[in-house]
């Protein structure tokens, strides 16, 4: 018999399509994760999106002609960076990678997956290889179960190309944008409120004449002394649309998220009153982005603000502009003022992020009020969207004493702990059952039968594996016996996930393995309530509006099975 070369019937024995084993690409099927990516700048025009469904049409058709890739599921990165990878879809391909559910990536070409040299580099040549998965660039026909050394220099190359591409554009782009920042020329997806973009220039604002007089009211109602929460409340109960509605409504914007008209904001008035723009000054630069120095967004203080004035029509006087600034100027500093001048009263929020509002889901706030001339202070837990904007913006007007929810909590937890000793006993009532010894034992030595043929058949598979690379069996030889392994080995994993679930329902055979009753145990001798007990054993903490309490408690299943086998 002719003898084969040693790389070819590795490549054989791993289903790798050669040429003189045209049989071997048909026995593995790859799991495969489409990847497709744009970038920040392809979606700064909306029509550009569709190029992303043109990258995965493109890969599909890839796809449908290779009758050795599946489709496991599409991965999109919309206006995502491609030098560095924290991407959600990136992300969450991965973790189907780390969970076995994927063995193959394709993309159209490397500079979708990534633009960083080192970074990129990293995933083909380590992370990828060592995780077994297969990677494919259809447009720099690159398939890493087909490349040799010779190639995977080219791939090198073109990723430091890519990276340096990335760098050059970002700081071109960069340059570009804010040279015309400073020439008074908008640069922004949409208009601050109160304007839109020029229909004869886009880098020129016009005045929007029913938003404008909005502005023009908030500015006066904060003049005649009204609070910006007092402002948000006026505007939203009189169903003035709020400024990503009033987009929305024009065809500006097309998220769902805005297609409501949600109420006002205190911030948002506030940014509005705060913004010079509206005195005919183009205001840019408040954040920046650098992505050839590695610089995610920053939000940029005013003193580095660019402002270009008069490069449209003002909607606010300079007059009425300075005498809001001097409003917001002494409630600014009377605010800090008073920061830390009950510091003396503070104690930890152990309920930080467990209390929630059960009228509209938002975590309720801790308040501190100080009273009898700063000599007694109390703690409420409020609900945030009341307090600024009340029935508007939540019907719960009902605060909540900090005491007595601590009250509330710890009596439902003791009540939970005094079930403790009875927990204990049932346990060991049910476990002393001659029945539930006799199977806990049977499921124990069938899983370690199970696992033991499963390392026998690992040991098996490879040592077919180096006779057929040596030559003492032949290629039909090994893929029959490799099956045969394959096939007994998925039979024996389906075995041993039923022989686990089976054990799982099992009552315990000793307190410590019920999580309910591990987790309980622990704080059985607190007196008090503590952050980590509250972690520890609640999920949640709903306060409704008539200050009744609901609490969601931890391994509660665990415990009512608990209870349920000696029944």
């Amino acid at each position: 018999m002719a003898r084969v070369s040693r790389r070819k019937q590795i490549a054989a024995a791993q289903g790798v399509p050669v040429d003189v084993l045209p049989k071997a690409a048909a026995l593995r099927i790859f799991r495969t994760a489409l990847y497709v990516r744009l970038s920040i700048m392809d979606t700064r025009d909306r029509k550009d999106s569709e190029s992303l469904q043109t990258q995965i049409d493109y890969l599909c058709g890839y796809i449908a002609k290779h009758p050795d890739l599946e489709l496991y599921d599409c991965y999109r990165d919309n206006g995502e960076t491609g030098t560095n990878f924290e991407r959600p879809g990136f992300q969450r391909m991965m973790e189907d990678v780390k969970a076995g559910r994927v063995d193959c990536i394709i993309v159209k070409d490397l500079s979708r997956f990534g633009r960083d040299f080192l970074e990129t580099g990293n995933f083909l040549e380590k992370v990828l290889p060592f995780m077994g998965v297969r990677f494919i660039s259809v447009n720099d026909n690159y398939d890493s179960i087909r490349a040799d050394s010779g190639e995977a220099m080219t791939i090198a190359l073109k990723n430091l190309m890519n990276d340096i591409y990335a760098k050059d554009i970002s700081q071109k782009v960069y340059s570009a944008l804010d040279t015309k920042k400073r020439s008074g020329e908008f640069i922004g997806n949409f208009a601050a409120y109160g304007y839109v973009k020029s229909p004869e220039d886009r880098h020129k604002l016009a005045v929007d004449l029913d938003a404008a007089k909005v502005v023009q009211r908030i500015f006066r109602m904060k003049k005649d002394g009204m609070s910006n929460a007092a402002i948000a409340r006026t505007l939203t109960a009189e169903q003035i649309p709020n400024p990503n509605y009033h987009r929305y409504l024009q065809g500006v914007v097309f998220t769902k998220r805005f297609s409501e008209n949600s109420p006002w904001q205190t911030q948002t008035v506030k940014h509005i009153l705060e913004n010079p723009v509206y005195l005919g000054h183009m205001v840019q630069g408040k954040k920046i982005t650098k992505l050839h120095a590695g610089q995610k967004q920053k939000i940029m203080p005013p003193s580095e603000w660019i402002i270009v004035p008069n490069t449209h029509e003002a909607i606010i006087e300079q007059e009425l502009f300075d005498a809001v600034q001097a409003i917001l100027k002494v409630k600014h500093e009377e605010y800090h003022s008073r920061l830390g001048k009950y510091a003396h009263f503070d104690s930890e929020n152990i309920f930080e992020g467990l209390v929630v509002c059960a009228c509209c889901q938002h975590n309720m706030t801790r308040y501190k009020s100080v009273y009898n001339k700063g000599r007694t202070v109390a703690y409420h837990f409020i609900c945030p969207r009341h307090a600024m904007l009340l029935d508007a913006g939540c019907p719960n007007t009902g605060g909540l004493r900090e005491n007595d929810l601590k009250a509330a909590v710890y009596e439902v937890l003791r009540l939970q702990m005094a079930m403790l000793t009875d927990a204990e006993a049932v346990i060991q009532r049910v476990s002393r059952s001659s029945a539930a010894r006799s199977r806990r034992t049977a499921l124990d030595n069938e899983i370690i039968s199970v696992q033991g043929r499963l390392k026998k058949l690992d040991t098996l598979r490879q040592t077919l594996f180096e006779s057929y690379v040596d030559g003492i069996v032949t290629q039909a030889d090994y893929l029959f016996g490799k099956s045969r392994y394959e096939d007994e080995a998925r039979q024996l994993e389906g075995r041993l996930q039923d022989l686990q679930v089976e054990k799982d329902a099992l009552p315990e055979a000793s307190p410590k393995q019920n999580k309910w009753f591990s987790a309980f145990a622990k704080f059985r001798d607190e007196k008090e309530l503590t952050r980590e007990m509250l972690l520890a054993l609640v999920e949640k903490i709903y306060v409704n509006e008539d200050k009744q309490v609901h609490i969601v408690l931890n391994y509660q299943d665990e415990m009512k099975k608990l209870f349920q086998e000696e029944v």
